[in-house]
């Protein structure tokens, strides 16, 4: 059953639509199947010796990251809703816990999927300079920087932003604490372009090159076999045993036997190229598919929050002594 509860906030209403038949199913379809899948991922790359390289270290710490949203982040937010939508952890840090690491997780998540992106292209395009640096050592060092410089860019909700309040609060509509975008609009800005358009525009930069990289090498594949003398030298073998036949009087089975061994090599070559043409396709499409899908959805998924956070600006104004402050009125 639906229902509608408005609490007044300064300057503003929030309307709280509530339907917790639909959202405890979602719920916990999401917890139970994301929180399986990482944990496949990650058992699946531990125990399948080849897999074991250094670029899948960048797998499995996306698959860490997703698992604390499902293993943690999102049990609260399914226990916030059962206990009658109100906040379980309410008085406790578990709450601002809970919040610091939604944020620090899914900014990990989104500069892993960054540096995923960058490993393929090194792989693919620079392979001469790919293990120094993409090796086992470098590859944790990136994901070691990945969540420092993703704990530094949520430091401000737990510290504050520019002579603010810490950032963190409980949210009505999400049913969970995060970070709350009408008290710091230059935070705001700071951790859209930081956490989102900065690896939006890499990992479409990275796989746009892999694509193009791909497509033009198969151009080349194809003209090498076009430019080929394979055709030329079947049709040299059989004139030559044409004219052998008619000069010495030989049987045309000799002459069968002497060209069907020719034909049936470069038959062979042909048919084996024209099988690795079709699996280059293959990749290529399977290769645009991705790049497809991971910047669409990219895009699909996290541009909204870019779209509210920078267009809150021309609803808010400034309110209270210091005028640090930023409360959002309708």
């Amino acid at each position: 059953m639906l229902e509608l509860d408005n609490s007044s906030l300064p300057g503003n209403k929030t309307e709280v639509y509530k339907l917790p038949q639909v959202e405890i199913v979602f719920l916990l379809i999401v917890i139970v199947i994301g929180s399986i899948g990482n944990l496949l991922i990650i058992g699946s790359i531990r125990c399948e010796r080849r897999l074991k390289n250094s670029g899948v270290g960048f797998i499995t710490n996306l698959a860490l990251a997703d698992l604390a949203i499902t293993a943690w982040y999102m049990p609260v937010v399914l226990a916030n809703v059962l206990s009658g939508y109100r906040n379980v952890f309410e008085g406790s840090w578990l709450c601002e816990f809970t919040g610091f690491l939604s944020c620090l997780c899914c900014e990990a998540s989104l500069c892993t999927l960054m540096f995923i992106s960058m490993d393929r292209y090194w792989k693919l395009i620079r392979p001469g300079s790919y293990e120094t640096w993409f090796s086992k050592r470098k590859t944790l060092g990136w994901i070691a920087f990945i969540w420092i410089a993703s704990f530094l860019i949520a430091l401000p909700l737990i510290v504050g932003w520019q002579g603010s309040p810490p950032l963190l609060t409980f949210n009505e509509k999400m049913m969970s604490c995060m970070w709350n975008d009408e008290v710091a609009y230059g935070y705001n800005i700071f951790l859209v372009s930081t956490a989102i358009f900065v690896p939006l525009c890499a990992t479409g930069f990275f796989y746009f090159n892999i694509f193009a990289h791909v497509r033009r090498t198969r151009k080349k594949n194809a003209t090498r076999e076009i430019a080929s003398p394979n055709g030329s030298s079947i049709r040299a073998i059989q004139k030559q045993s044409t004219v052998s036949e008619s000069e010495e009087g030989q049987s045309s089975s000799s002459v069968v036997q002497n060209v069907r061994p020719h034909h049936s090599r470069h038959s062979s070559i042909n048919s084996h190229k024209n099988a690795r043409s079709k699996r280059v396709g293959e990749r290529e499409r399977a290769l645009m598919l991705t790049l497809m899908v991971v910047v669409v959805f990219f895009v699909l998924f996290w541009c909204p929050i870019w779209r509210y956070d920078v267009g809150v600006a021309s609803k808010c104004e400034c309110v209270g002594e210091t005028g640090l402050w930023l409360a959002c009125s309708k």
